[in-house]
């Protein structure tokens, strides 16, 4: 009873509101509020770097659902990326994105094989570059890419001179349909995308978002490098190790896939997919203002398709995962 005896009574009131205030705004904890404002996907004036590594798991079926083939290839890119306001103005966003490195190791009836850009025999030596695992990833490597983003995340367009040389020389006569159809699967501007910008074009950048509150919108998900075009639906949730930096829950369904032709690494021959789905899930986690600071997905699904009219099935694993392994100051012009 002695601190009551301290308090004088107008004092004491004012604690005892103080308390019922608290108790009333739910007693939320410094850092912690109802709502997460998104920034842009990055910072200005930083260069960001990110480790990008997916492993799939391919195996092929004949008619019968019986295993005939499987194949594991583990690819990794270090991606560096920064952001500048976009020429068509708006507020819409310039994310400039270039592959520096490359790492590769696959293992399937295409033959065993590793690559490492960083690796001067493994650059010099054709039999590896000519590898159909190695071959058409390679040509991202130093190709610097521009993505225009909307102030509100939504994709707007890409713009490379190095694609675009690889689209050209995609025409060429005498190239074979095997690369050719690759080239058509992975240089399209929409699956590049998935690959170069780590948040996946999942985030609800420029928007206040409600936690724990499930939203849907227009998404573009890869199995393998079959690209679909589906809806996703994200959830931001709190961290318990650090409240004032929140994840990002996603799932979809992968129903509609835009992809013509899909090109397996053991399988010389693209196959003309006839169907092809699969479910999606994962996590990005996030700084205070939104960027990501590293996420994982996992996707489960299957492929139909035929070549010269023999079936071609496949069940695909494919996971990804993001990290963010260094930013760095650039000077402005």
């Amino acid at each position: 009873m002695r601190l009551l005896r301290i308090l004088s009574i107008p004092s004491l009131i004012l604690l005892l509101s103080g308390t019922s205030l608290l108790a009333q705004q739910g007693g939320e904890r410094p850092g912690e509020s109802e709502e997460f404002s998104f920034g842009p996907p990055l910072r200005d004036n930083i260069l960001f770097t990110y480790k990008y590594t997916e492993r799939v798991q391919i195996w092929i079926e004949n008619e019968k659902g019986a295993v005939t083939d499987s194949s594991d290839r583990t690819l990794t890119y270090y991606i560096t990326q920064m952001q500048r306001p976009a020429d068509i103005g708006g507020g819409a966003i310039d994310i400039e994105a270039n592959i520096d490195s490359m790492r590769l190791d696959y293992r399937g009836r295409g033959g065993d094989i590793d690559f490492n850009t960083q690796n001067p025999d493994h650059v010099r030596d054709y039999s590896r570059i000519r590898h159909p695992a190695v071959l058409v990833p390679s040509t991202l490597v130093s190709s610097v890419t521009h993505f225009t983003i909307s102030p509100y995340g939504a994709f707007v367009g890409m713009s490379s001179p190095a694609f675009e040389s690889i689209r050209q020389q995609g025409e060429d006569p005498h190239l074979d349909d095997f690369t050719y159809k690759r080239i058509d699967q992975m240089i399209n501007e929409k699956y590049l995308s998935t690959v170069f910008l780590p948040w996946r074009n999942l985030l609800p950048l420029g928007q206040n978002i409600t936690y724990d509150t499930p939203i849907q919108f227009p998404f573009a998900g890869t199995l393998d490098r079959i690209l679909f075009d589906d809806s996703v639906t994200v959830s931001l949730r709190h961290s318990q190790e650090d409240r004032t930096r929140p994840f990002m829950e996603f799932k979809a369904s992968l129903t509609h896939p835009i992809t013509e032709w899909a090109t397996y690494d053991g399988n010389p021959n693209p196959v003309l997919l006839s169907g092809a789905k699969g479910e999606i899930t994962g996590r990005l986690n996030l700084d205070q203002d939104g960027v990501v600071l590293s996420g994982f997905s996992t996707a489960n699904g299957k492929a139909e398709g035929s070549f010269q009219g023999k079936k071609v099935n496949a069940r695909i694993e494919h996971q990804t995962f993001v990290e963010m392994v260094r930013m760095t100051n650039f000077p402005v012009n």
